[in-house]
């Protein structure tokens, strides 16, 4: 990606910028030919950049197999271009609501189309329906009851005045609301990062929705139906949306047998009020935090006890954290998982909880590992599903990755081959986690999702030498070395590479999934490829903030391990948009200051000075 890496699906709209172009309609400058990305060119006023994460063009367009945005050059009108198949009964929807007697009412209710394009070179089968460009319907985050009220009568109309012209939408879930928001948003928002300007350089400017209400729509006919106004009686085979709990199709055999679409809208809105809005207006939520006292709960705490309430990372008016520990029930065990529930009824529940241990641990003890997880997290999951819990988010790990696998690592590449044979038992209790959340979410609709993040560090981290990770052993290492006046010696020749991501920064990732990613897929929390540090710079920076001074050098008679295994951070920076990981040494800095603090109390083992 640090080079500039073009998916094919991008390639597709390069190739017709020049057609497009000559249509009335221009491109970001990432998918004009040529493009040369701004992080790496040479520029007159200041040295080129490596640093990719703020810069605009960095921004993937994940879906753009479906369609990209795009400005309408005579008047700079922010659109977006969608791919439709030709003929199809989408297409023939879209015309309909585009022709002169409906569209002055449809575009209340319906994304309003401008135009439709049915010459797009070398793809003969497709149209391209041109729309304004939509904002998330929950950006920003709904502050009061009458906003959720204006959004629900809107919806409903919108309902309504699709049956009335006997359109079936069968797919009226949370996605496919969007909002007209340009008075909202008077200097326009990122395509791809809702909260951010266009520019990437801070957040959209925004009025609320009671100083300047939107316009809530319905969008995407991929699987709509209009029926003949003469039938009676309209009949269709079930088709299966992004909304998969409706209780007539959870019995496969009825998937069999036609049905009346019409009620079946009625139920899929109901549903989105339920889930996108009672949270909003009730303003109860209860966010459970499996593994609180843990590097990362403790992390989540700090954060929304720092960060101003009602901000994108801080603690929002009404809510309710618990951090709970081991103390407070055994998670192996259904009944004290239960019972928990029980206690605190949560909302929304962020899964750290886990049986973890050192290389040797997970060598010696694989069964212990696999089996204690696996229970943990079916626990968890399971209670989640039976207290109608709204969102789970649960912890995963780079050693979920299979042992050979092709670098960069991916959200694409988890199942891809068996993990390595030292995390056998953790690795795949890990795993089963992500093909939980598809089950769940298959059978019974449930919100459940995971983070995958790189290596961690920060306050509050396992300091013990016999079964830390790196930093966290390292900084007990050399405070040892600087009180006993003896050698700081590091195993290996401090060459590999590796990307360690400090415990604030995750924790701000952790809300930003809780409050605006609703996908079951996965999502990898890490720095860039370009912001890979070496085991050598690690140590450097340890020695310069314990203050050692004494004799520090590697052991290049051990052995180094892989010498880099980097994940791509690619798909997190093309959905948050415009966030700043702490530089590494800052971040080090606090984390060394917080053990020197805290040694008494920190976990280090059973060494003490």
């Amino acid at each position: 990606m640090s080079e500039g890496k073009l998916f094919p699906t991008e390639l597709y709209w390069i190739t017709r910028e020049p057609w497009l172009r000559s249509r009335g309609y221009k491109l970001r400058p990432r998918f004009t030919p040529g493009w040369v990305p701004s992080w790496i060119q040479e520029r007159p006023t200041k040295p080129k950049s490596r640093h990719r994460v703020v810069q605009e063009d960095s921004m993937i367009a994940l879906n753009s197999v479906v369609g990209l945005d795009a400005i309408r050059i005579r008047d700079e009108q922010r659109v977006y271009l969608k791919r439709v198949v030709k003929y199809s009964e989408e297409h023939r929807i879209i015309g309909y609501l585009m022709s002169p007697t409906v569209s002055p009412i449809a575009r209340r209710y319906t994304v309003p189309f401008f135009e439709l394009i049915e010459d797009i070179p070398n793809d003969a089968g497709y149209v391209l329906a041109i729309m304004p460009l939509l904002q998330n319907f929950r950006v920003p985050r709904f502050e009061t009851i009458g906003e959720c009220v204006d959004c629900v009568e809107q919806l409903l109309e919108a309902v309504q005045f699709l049956h009335q012209h006997n359109i079936a939408h069968r797919d009226c879930q949370r996605a496919n609301i969007r909002m007209q928001a340009d008075r909202m948003f008077p200097h326009g928002f990122h395509p791809q990062a809702n909260y951010s300007n266009m520019e990437r350089t801070g957040d959209a400017v925004a009025y609320t929705r009671t100083q300047r209400p939107p316009r809530y729509l319905l969008i995407d006919f991929g699987i709509s139906i209009r029926f003949p106004a003469s039938e009676e009686e309209p009949r269709a085979f079930p088709c299966r949306g992004g909304d998969c709990t409706v209780p007539e199709f959870q019995d496969p055999s009825a998937l069999e047998e036609p049905y009346n679409p019409f009620p079946t809208d009625v139920y899929y809105i109901g549903n989105t009020i339920r889930w996108a809005f009672m949270k909003e207006c009730t303003m109860s939520s209860v966010i459970l935090v499996t593994g609180g006292t843990g590097l990362v709960g403790k992390a989540i705490e700090h954060i929304i006890a720092s960060e101003p309430e009602g901000s994108r990372f801080g603690k929002r008016p009404g809510e309710k954290w618990v951090f709970a520990s081991s103390s407070e029930g055994d998670l192996r065990d259904p009944a004290p998982t239960r019972a928990l529930y029980e206690k605190y009824k949560p909302t929304h529940v962020i899964h750290l909880a886990a049986l973890v241990g050192g290389l040797f641990k997970n060598m010696k003890y694989k069964l212990t590992f696999l089996r204690d997880n696996i229970l943990i997290n079916d626990n968890v999951l399971h209670a989640s599903y039976e207290h109608q819990t709204q969102k789970v988010i649960s912890c995963l790990s780079t050693c979920v990755f299979p042992d050979k696998v092709e670098y960069p690592l991916d959200e694409n590449k988890i199942h891809t081959g068996p993990p390595h044979e030292s995390n056998f038992g953790y690795a795949h209790a890990k795993r089963m986690v992500d093909v939980q959340n598809h089950a769940y979410k298959e059978e019974f609709g449930c919100n459940f999702t995971s983070a995958i993040p790189t290596n961690v560090f920060g306050p509050h981290d396992n300091f013990d030498l016999e079964d830390s990770h790196v930093i966290p052993g390292l900084i007990h290492k050399c405070y040892l070395a600087k009180q006993n006046n003896t050698p700081f010696i590091i195993s290996g020749t401090g060459k590999p590479l590796r990307q360690f991501i400090f415990s604030y920064d995750l924790a701000k990732l952790f809300i930003w999934m809780l409050r605006e990613y609703d996908d079951v897929e996965p999502v990898i929390l890490s720095v860039g490829e370009d912001e890979e540090i070496s085991i050598k710079q690690v140590a450097d920076a340890i020695v310069k903030a314990v203050g050692f001074e004494g004799e520090y050098k590697f052991d290049t008679s051990k052995a180094d391990g892989q010498f880099r295994k980097p994940a791509s951070n690619k798909k997190l920076l093309s959905l948050i948009g415009g966030f700043q990981f702490t530089p590494f040494e800052q971040a080090l800095d606090l984390t060394v200051k917080w053990f020197l603090e805290n040694y008494n109390a920190a976990r280090t083992g059973n060494v003490k000075k």
